[in-house]
């Protein structure tokens, strides 16, 4: 299961603090589940069109379950996405606070929803 949530309250601030997260609690809802965390420190807009002049747009994903974050990597490569495993799904307690940060640049900044995060290697 992708789990493409970030818990938000209605004044664009997050439900859930770092000691727990919206993924984990998709987790605990959801026991048989292979939660992979991922989809949510974007806008739509960049995963219908991920192509950006200066380079891959990064997709942050966390996950317990190796195979299950091996098909998700494959996904996000596939739609054109720089695929960035950042371990364990408790990991989702700072992909969340990531999407917040895109939120805000996006529209209380209103930078627009043309903009991502990338991770930039040498």
């Amino acid at each position: 299961m992708i789990d493409a949530t970030d818990p938000l309250k209605s004044e664009r601030e997050l439900a859930i603090g770092f000691g727990d997260s919206g993924g984990e609690t998709v987790a605990r809802l959801a026991p048989s589940a292979r939660v992979v965390k991922a989809f949510s420190t974007t806008g739509s807009r960049n995963m219908a069109d991920s192509d950006y002049p200066g380079g891959k747009l990064m997709m942050a994903l966390a996950g317990d379950d190796t195979p299950a974050k091996q098909i998700v990597i494959a996904l996000v490569a596939d739609l054109g996405l720089d695929p960035i495993d950042t371990g364990p799904l408790a990991m989702s307690r700072y992909l969340e606070p990531l999407a917040m940060l895109w939120i805000n640049l996006a529209y209380t900044q209103q930078l627009g929803p043309n903009i991502g995060f990338a991770l930039l290697r040498r």
